[in-house]
């Protein structure tokens, strides 16, 4: 099940944020800063990143989720939210 999320511009910020701090921690890497300043900064990203989906996730739940239980069609939405939460989860 597909739909326009609600709060796709702040997605989009969010991920373009992580990007950014991408392209920061390669330069870290490649001016040889220290592997624990290197290792904080990717468990920044990660935080990010699980954000990033939180944030998908919740659009789902509050847009698509509800507006399918609402039309009755809320197995099949219940399904695509358990496979995604499969996916973010592993």
């Amino acid at each position: 099940m597909t739909h326009e999320p609600s709060c796709r511009h702040d997605i989009t910020v969010q991920l373009a944020r992580i990007e950014g701090h991408v392209r920061a921690i390669k330069e870290m890497n490649e001016a040889g800063k220290s592997y624990v300043e290197v290792l904080h900064q990717l468990g920044a990203v990660q935080a990010a990143l699980r954000k990033a989906a939180r944030m998908i996730v919740d659009d789902h739940v509050e847009g698509c989720l509800v507006d399918a239980l609402d039309r009755s069609t809320g197995q099949q939405a219940v399904s695509d939210l358990k496979q995604a939460l499969q996916i973010v989860l592993r």
